[in-house]
């Protein structure tokens, strides 16, 4: 990668992080601590195209966030259900560099095809969710 692709998709994981954030509430993940988080709910496919990014950007940025230690998915969505992430800290350049290199050694290509193969359908099934819940609003 490129510094201008790496320059871009460190600004695609904040901008992502940050409209998470601005549409995340605060939430109690452990019912016997008195510890608040930041926790987005919603359809992450739909909330590229509300940002200008497309659904191809979207395995990428997400496996990043996480490698940084940024979101973390606690409820996986589907169908006319929402996916639900807790935020854990904003992305840095620093955080990025690093997930860049676990991210480039990390898997054997045969895994990392079937890695890219399951957050495509992931994304797919999002996205058909998002336009189900469009077409038959309840």
């Amino acid at each position: 990668m490129t510094d201008s692709e790496a320059s871009a998709t460190f600004q695609h994981c904040c901008a992502v992080y940050e409209a998470m954030l601005e549409r995340s509430d605060l939430a109690r993940l452990d019912h016997d601590s008195q510890e608040e988080s930041r926790v987005y709910t919603g359809f992450t496919t739909k909330l590229f195209a509300e940002i200008g990014l497309s659904v191809p950007y979207y395995s990428k940025i997400m496996k990043l966030l996480q490698a940084m230690d940024c979101v973390r998915q606690l409820r996986r969505g589907g169908g006319p259900s929402p996916s639900q992430w807790v935020l854990l800290q904003e992305p840095t350049t620093e955080l990025f560099n690093r997930a860049e290199v676990i991210e480039k050694g990390a898997q054997a290509p045969e895994d990392q095809r079937w890695k890219d193969l399951n957050d495509r359908m992931i994304a797919q099934e999002e996205l058909m969710a998002t336009v189900l819940a469009e077409v038959f609003p309840q």
